[in-house]
């Protein structure tokens, strides 16, 4: 594997090579998101020069396809399509205190950290509300997450 020097594209090409090694169709849409928080409109404005896709959406797509997943769930019969946020372990840690933090306490610094954070956390509560398997983290993360799907044993 390429040298590679964010910490979380190392993380990123790890968990992708993982998902593939287990059947997985593989779409990346990390781009890193460019916008900042509107505290009067309570709201993300996207910077000029952004990724003009919404933020929170997840860093891959999953495509796993029929019979891939275990046979005793329906997921096995029809294929299923998952959602995975990479996220360093220093990123999970901010990402949470980013959501347990009101934006008034967030230093001016971090509030950038703060909205994507909690688009993020937007993002993740439509998917699990529609059933749409969805998980967050780097390779340990991604490897619970195939035996929760009944993907790995």
């Amino acid at each position: 594997m390429p040298r590679i020097a964010n910490p979380e594209d190392r993380v990123q090409a790890e968990v992708v090579q993982l998902l593939r090694l287990h059947g997985g169709e593989v779409m990346i849409f990390a781009q890193g998101f460019r916008g900042h928080f509107d505290p009067v409109t309570k709201r993300v404005v996207p910077d000029r020069g952004g990724t003009r896709q919404t933020p929170g959406i997840s860093d891959l797509e999953v495509f796993f396809p029929p019979h891939v997943a275990r046979l005793d769930s329906i997921l096995a019969l029809y294929g299923f399509l998952g959602k995975f946020e990479v996220k360093t372990p220093d990123g999970m840690k901010l990402h949470d205190r980013m959501i347990a933090a009101r934006w008034q306490d967030v230093p001016k610094s971090r509030l950038k950290d703060w909205v994507r954070a909690h688009a993020q956390q937007d993002y993740e509560n439509h998917c699990r509300r529609c059933n749409v398997p969805y998980a967050r983290g780097g390779v340990a993360e991604a490897v619970a997450w195939l035996v929760e799907l009944g993907i790995r044993q």
